[in-house]
């Protein structure tokens, strides 16, 4: 069972319901960027390095993710596309949690809700400073904040729908 999150077990029951695991070997590609995430991937075990290609398709960090980090968050919140890429750094096992477990669980728990506005709102910022410092007119800072009030309020908007 998943044990990354600190939920009530049916909130467990209902994220590993219908998940799979799937092990990737040392640079083999998790995530692409401007395809489907199909769900949320939760690292398991291993480390998966982010990047995020440039107007020019080459690829800047954008850190790792290690035991317990999730990829593909943002994508999954929109239901568009990856923004990034994802590559297991050393080999990996990732589970990847259906999209409407994910949402059920946001609409009944608040606690989880926050916990994913607090990192949608961490990885907005680092995606703000690799354009910032890697791009020329790239994003601007109040668009960022716009983007992660935007995330919040689709968030709270699944929460509070029942």
């Amino acid at each position: 069972q998943l044990q990354v999150f600190d939920l009530l077990d049916t909130d467990l029951e209902a994220l590993t319901r219908q998940a799979r695991v799937i092990r990737y070997g040392k640079d083999e590609q998790i995530l692409r960027a401007g395809e489907p995430t199909n769900g949320l991937h939760v690292v398991l075990e291993g480390v998966a390095r982010k990047t995020l290609p440039d107007a020019k398709g080459r690829e800047r960090g954008l850190g790792y993710a290690e035991r317990g980090d999730l990829l593909g968050l943002i994508s999954v919140i929109r239901d568009e596309d990856s923004v990034a890429n994802a590559y297991a750094d050393r080999d990996c096992q990732i589970a990847v949690l259906h999209i409407d477990a994910v949402r059920e669980v946001l609409e009944r728990n608040p606690s989880f809700a926050h916990c994913i506005e607090q990192n949608i709102e961490v990885r907005l910022k680092t995606v703000e400073a690799l354009w910032m410092q890697h791009s020329t007119g790239g994003i601007h800072r109040d668009q960022v904040d716009e983007k992660v009030l935007e995330l919040k309020e689709l968030i709270r908007k699944k929460h509070h729908r029942k």
